[in-house]
């Protein structure tokens, strides 16, 4: 279903699983990021689900966030991050697009 994702611009793609508590810590600021970056596109995937995106993707850790700028993998973040960290990582990784 979903292996297909417009990497045009700022692009975080967020590998998830339902029973993690550090994803479900996460959830709220994602959101929270999504409302205050509107021109950058984020993609939330649940690992369980999508295995096969898992493995094309080279995810090891969950939670993780992939970040893409152009079509080009900039950064991955891996594991749960305060708010304020986690919105200093992605406007650093994805400035200059």
């Amino acid at each position: 279903m979903m292996d297909y994702f417009d990497f045009t611009g700022k692009v975080v793609i967020e590998f998830y699983e339902n029973g993690c508590l550090n994803c479900q810590m996460m959830a709220p600021i994602i959101t929270n990021l999504e409302r205050e970056f509107p021109y950058i596109k984020f993609y939330r995937i649940n690992a369980d689900l999508y295995p096969n995106l898992v493995q094309k993707y080279q995810v090891t850790s969950i939670p993780s966030l992939l970040l893409f700028r152009n079509g080009q993998k900039v950064s991955t973040i891996i594991g749960a991050k305060p708010y304020h960290i986690l919105r200093m990582m992605i406007t650093d990784a994805l400035a200059y697009a």
